[in-house]
């Protein structure tokens, strides 16, 4: 009997605590179901499987994941100047040189935070980056113009050895970076290799090939294959000469192409000339045979780990995108949950261009394997960039179930997803290390396993060391219609298995649920249904007293006080106070953003330990309009305000202490900051476009409640015969408080924005009740219904009388029918295309469920009927004249009268032009951008350009 745990994991539980379900046992019929013959061999030798290819890159770290192995690398490093902490963007934004990776004046402070990260997420690897290119930052002045590339004052040298008297205060005047120098300060400063809190591999800088496109101003020439060698084995001695047990990785080859060639140009020259002779079937050959010649000569290993990227070339034959997320797109899918087959199978022919032009090279792991074993046996391999895709959907937590067991299956020894925000990817590498959020882990030996049909269903299993008393398998259904009953047969076992804990991945639910378990396992066999287009691990045990049932989740209840928010000096400024003490309890912020992609900021606090003052601030980060939640557990970054400049905290223990100060002291109130606003270009954008709305402290109440149970009722929805992308919904049943979950297809188009909205008369006046939406790409949406604009037709704007809103609120429980409406959609180039690029694909009405259902029919039909739907619309036309003030404040294009020139005047021009709204006298006057006395296209097309700060474009 075996159970695998992993210290750290209470973060983790509680959220899969917060989010379980009732446990459901999938019903499958002979029309919906096939049967799927799995065999898992027990018995057999098994192959142990290294822990750290369960990784992902460090801007991927996300809380509710649990990997061992963590890689700061990309082409930001290719840059990173450790001494200042100064890098590059490369052509990934605008050449800039500048302080994205820190800000800190300490040396390889992104060192310090790697390190930080590893030890809070309890990670066991970490992985850095040494830089190679010729050249790093050596200011944060932004741009680096072409006439500015190296060598110039914009760049220090990289100098791989400086051989002796290696300093712990770099030299910041001599124009030049040293490799060994680095190493040794991180080293003295956070531990060698061997160490807890160092770096245990060193990754020689970052894709070469493309040296001469990413870093044109670095490096404006392609690299050669006989300078990649050089730099590495130069590179490769300075970092062992500190740290002689650090393992080097190399040479982070980009794709496919430098696989084969090194550059990233057809037909290169360089290899050409290199490989004249033919002796070599592609550069990953050569370069470990150049390497193992250099170990020979240097009497030391030099290259401990060959080093790929691989993201998947195969496209969806519907769409012919690569990586295609569309979980429309059948055959794009099925082209995505098979593209792993490249790496493995001899033959098999993705839809692109490697599958058509490459196959001398396919399988490419297999391919990899026979090089080393060939040109430099001992030496492991690493994939420290991979991405198959779809990790928002279903499908790409398949594509990563096989990613990781081909991994596994194919002694890869780390590998580190390049991907962030992706909860189903996410899941996906939870199956492997913590399926249960306790911190249960799949095994770390493979067994031999094998489905009847690998197409439809592939399988992986496993047991820890050679306990066979707990047998782990994932199992995937890859049919996208059908439930799969899978047949798992456990053979040559030592033991007889008891019970299992089944937990599945579908596309209901982006968490791990524990759905079902069995007691009543015969002759070591069992069946599983798995639902359609699912993954399902199986936990099996042989100890009766291990039997997990499924049990009813409780999640906390909160309480949440209310804050008042004031109006700061500086723009997306805001002072935050309570009624009482925050006392370290979550802050959440009700934040609007206009016009832009993301902001950042902080809260922070004034509070002073043994005698210092500090300053400590939490951060926040937003991409869209909503709340967000900021705990007081670890602050973002403490500052010693004794003196008179700020001094930046960097000891652990005395942060621990300040932020256990921040928690016990009796601060009421908090200050909230914008620190950056990213415009469509990335740009800092405006800070007044932030708005903090308001501000809760939350606060757990003592006990727990029942996790909520809810029912789904489908709604009609019907297209508007006259309006493109208008639909009509109904459902059968009143509201009654729910939600409804609208399912949107916009296309190939990059945003779309609308309502969906009804009519109620509250107190004999007829209202206007709308809930906006905004989608980027197709998906749902969840519109709450309890939180309604409500349009007052006296003054055809929004109220905010409180006893309005929740009068008309009370009202929507009784509505069953809506309008959809589609106000504006963009394509990729940033022009407004037709509302029938829109589609309304379904609607739900999703409510909590009856506690009790009636045992029969009622007897008499209900005494009241719902309230009735208005005779008339709300009146867009005003009842009298407006006054000057009214006029004066309707400035032109400002044609919501809002104050500010913006996307929502844009929406409002546009309903107007096609008939979907009238506008007053002033906004008319407002909307008539062009001042030619007629409002038409040419208005909104100019106030498109002047909104997106086209350069000369002016109003009026």
């Amino acid at each position: 009997m075996n159970k695998i745990k992993k210290a750290g994991a209470a973060t983790t539980a509680l959220l899969m605590t917060l989010l379980a379900v009732n446990p459901v046992t999938y019903a499958a019929d002979s029309a919906s179901s096939y049967d799927m013959g799995v065999t898992v061999n027990v018995g057999s030798e098994g192959k142990a499987i290294s822990p750290y290819i369960y990784g992902i890159n460090e801007h991927g770290l996300d809380k509710n994941l649990q990997v061992n192995s963590v890689r700061q690398g990309g082409n930001r490093f290719s840059g990173y100047n450790w001494e200042t902490n100064a890098s590059n963007a490369g052509s990934d934004w605008k050449h800039s040189s500048d302080t994205h990776i820190s800000a800190s004046s300490d040396p390889a402070d992104g060192v310090r935070t790697l390190s930080k990260e590893a030890k809070k997420g309890n990670i066991d690897y970490k992985l850095a980056t040494v830089q190679m290119c010729g050249y790093v930052s050596a200011d944060t002045k932004g741009t680096v113009e072409e006439s500015e590339a190296a060598p110039s004052a914009r760049w220090n040298e990289v100098i791989a050895a400086k051989g002796k008297d290696l300093s712990l205060t770099p030299d910041l005047t001599d124009g030049k970076v040293y490799m060994d120098e680095y190493v040794n300060y991180v080293v003295k400063n956070f531990g060698d290799s061997q160490s807890a809190t160092g770096i245990q591999g060193w990754s020689l800088d970052n894709e070469p090939g493309l040296w001469h496109h990413t870093h044109s101003r670095m490096h404006k020439d392609e690299v050669t294959a006989e300078e990649l060698v050089k730099k590495s084995v130069d590179t490769a001695k300075a970092v062992k000469s500190v740290d002689p047990k650090a393992e080097i990785f190399g040479p982070a080859l980009f794709g496919y192409t430098a696989f084969v060639q090194l550059s990233a140009k057809d037909g290169s020259t360089d290899w050409k000339t290199v490989n004249a002779d033919g002796k070599y079937d592609w550069f990953i050959s050569y370069y470990l045979e150049q390497m193992k010649k250099a170990e020979e000569e240097s009497g030391q290993r030099l290259l401990d780990v060959l080093d790929v990227h691989y993201y998947t070339e195969a496209k969806c034959p519907e769409c012919d995108t690569r990586m295609c997320g569309n979980p429309e797109h059948k055959k794009g899918i099925d082209e995505m949950t098979q593209s792993y087959r490249t790496l493995i199978e001899k033959d098999y022919k993705e839809n692109s261009w490697i599958g058509e032009y490459c196959q001398q090279n396919i399988p490419i792991l297999t391919k990899m394997k026979e090089s080393i074993d060939k040109y430099y046996p001992g030496t492991k391999l690493a994939v420290t960039e991979y991405d198959f895709g779809g990790g928002e959907a279903i499908a790409g937590a398949i594509a990563e179930v096989d990613a990781l067991g081909t991994f596994a299956k194919n002694d890869v020894y780390l590998a580190t997803l390049w991907a962030d925000d992706v909860p189903y990817q996410y899941s996906a590498i939870n199956l492997f290390t913590n399926y249960d959020g306790e911190g249960s882990a799949f095994g770390n030996t493979l067994l031999e396993a094998e489905t009847e049909d690998y197409i439809k269903s592939t399988v992986y299993a496993s047991i820890e060391d050679n306990d066979q008393g707990t047998v782990s398998v994932i199992l995937t259904n890859k049919d996208q219609d059908k439930t799969e009953n899978a047949n798992i047969d456990l053979k040559g076992s030592k033991t007889s298995y008891k019970n299992a804990a089944v937990y599945i991945l579908s596309g209901d639910s982006k968490e791990i649920i524990h759905k079902v378990s069995i007691n009543d396992i015969k002759d070591n066999k069992l069946t599983v249904e798995i639902p359609p287009l699912s993954i399902a691990e199986v936990v099996v045990s042989d100890d009766e007293k291990d039997y997990k049932p499924v049990t009813e989740k409780t999640e906390p209840v909160f309480e949440y006080a209310d804050g008042t928010v004031s109006k700061g000096e500086k723009p997306g400024y805001f002072g935050i106070s309570f009624d009482e003490a925050i006392a370290g309890n979550p802050v959440v912020l009700d934040i609007e953003l206009k016009d832009s992609q993301s902001a950042m900021g902080c809260i922070d606090f004034n509070v002073q330990v043994d005698g210092t003052p500090y300053w400590v601030n939490y951060n926040w980060e937003a991409k869209t309009s909503g709340k967000v939640e900021v705990t007081l557990d670890e602050p973002t970054g403490v500052m010693d305000v004794s003196g008179s400049e700020g001094v930046e905290i960097k000891d652990d223990a005395v942060i621990a202490k300040v932020a256990e100060a921040v928690k016990k002291s009796n601060a009421k109130s908090t200050t909230f900051q914008t620190w950056y606003v990213a415009d469509s270009a990335w740009e800092d954008s405006d800070h007044s476009l932030v708005t903090l709305k308001g501000a809760q402290i939350k606060k757990a109440s003592e006990g727990a409640a029942p996790a909520a149970k809810t029912t789904e009722i489908e709604g009609t929805v019907k297209a508007d015969a006259e309006k493109a992308g208008n639909y009509d919904i109904s459902f059968p049943e009143k509201t009654d408080g729910g939600k409804i979950v609208a399912e949107i297809d916009i296309k190939d188009n990059t945003f779309a924005n609308g309502c969906v909205d009804t009519s109620v008369k509250y107190k004999g006046t007829d209202y206007w009740v709308h809930y906006n939406w905004d989608l980027k790409k197709s998906g749902k949406i969840e519109i709450d219904l309890s939180d309604p604009a409500v349009m007052d037709p006296s003054t055809e704007k929004d109220t905010d009388d409180e006893e309005i809103i929740k009068g008309v609120a009370d009202l929507i429980k009784d509505q069953k029918k809506f309008t959809f409406q589609t106000w504006y959609v963009n394509n990729s180039a940033g022009d407004q295309v037709e509302n029938s690029e829109v589609t309304l694909k379904s609607a739900k009405l999703v409510k909590a469920a009856s506690s009790a259902e009636p045992t029969t029919a009622p007897t008499t039909a209900p005494t009241t009927t719902p309230t009735e739907e208005p005779t008339v619309k709300p009146t867009t036309e005003p009842t009298t004249e407006p006054t000057k003030e009214q006029v004066e404040k309707f400035a032109v294009g400002d044609i919501d009268g809002s104050g500010i020139i913006d996307v929502t005047d844009i929406t409002t021009l546009s309903l107007y032009l096609i008939g979907d709204t009238n506008l007053s006298a002033e906004a008319l006057k407002a909307a008539d951008v062009n001042g030619d006395g007629e409002v038409r296209l040419t208005d909104l097309a100019t106030l498109r350009q002047y909104v997106s700060k086209i350069p000369g474009v002016k109003l009026g």
